[in-house]
């Protein structure tokens, strides 16, 4: 009787071997997939905070530019706008102000074309100061 027995066992035991095996690669293609489906929502958000910080910084910019270019000649706005990174760029086409951020696009309407950016980096202090000639964005 002990024979039978040690090959019962012997077989129970291949059989609980294969379904912890069986178990452990289950629980893995979960652990898997929830990852992946992390990943992407971490990379959406990440799309998403570009998007609304250019946005924001677009708006910003048309803003001050178009109040100051509603104020009389020689008024003067002064805006502290700070970048975080050196991927970021800022045109002004069309009548509006395009800013960038890597392949992220926003812009904002400008009531005139008659703007003139003498700034490189848009990080400090910008003065928008009306003039003759329309708005100027310097330094100082």
């Amino acid at each position: 009787m002990k024979k039978t027995n040690q090959k019962k066992y012997v077989s129970q035991r291949g059989q609980v071997t294969m379904e912890f095996v069986v178990s452990v690669i289950f629980v893995l293609a979960i652990f898997v997939y929830c990852m992946t489906i992390f990943q992407s929502r971490s990379e959406l958000s990440l799309n998403f905070a570009e998007k609304w910080t250019a946005q924001e910084a677009a708006n910003r910019i048309a803003r001050n530019i178009n109040n100051v270019y509603v104020m009389d000649e020689n008024s003067v706005i002064m805006d502290a706008i700070y970048w975080q990174g050196s991927t970021k760029k800022i045109e002004l086409n069309g009548g509006s102000v395009q800013v960038w951020i890597d392949d992220t696009f926003a812009d904002a309407f400008v009531s005139t074309n008659n703007v003139n950016i003498n700034v490189t980096d848009f990080n400090g202090i910008v003065y928008f100061r009306r003039t003759i000639n329309g708005v100027d964005v310097n330094y100082n």
